[in-house]
């Protein structure tokens, strides 16, 4: 079985994307390769190149973070949240 690969929210920390990739995971930021994308274009990203998508806070199926992610096709989305951070800060 092959490791997975994964593709890193802009809410997910950079700090915490280059520890991943310290530790030799595939974690490709979304900074770098579709800034400002909407939550659609993330995921069919994702899927496109059978990665992991990882956000912070809740994946919510209503209005906000990715409201679609039921409807598409995908390789999985990894949602966690940490306490007493915004899912906007990015340090």
């Amino acid at each position: 079985m092959s490791q997975p690969r994964f593709l890193a929210d802009e809410n997910v920390p950079l700090e915490a994307v280059r520890g991943l990739q310290a530790d030799g995971y595939d974690v490709v930021p979304v900074l770098s390769v579709c800034p400002g994308a909407p939550d659609e274009e993330v995921l069919a990203l994702g899927t496109a190149q059978q990665r992991v998508v990882i956000t912070l806070g809740p994946a919510r199926t209503g209005e906000g973070h990715f409201p679609y992610f039921r409807l598409m096709s995908r390789r999985g989305i990894a949602s966690s949240e940490v306490p007493g951070r915004s899912s906007g800060d990015n340090e």
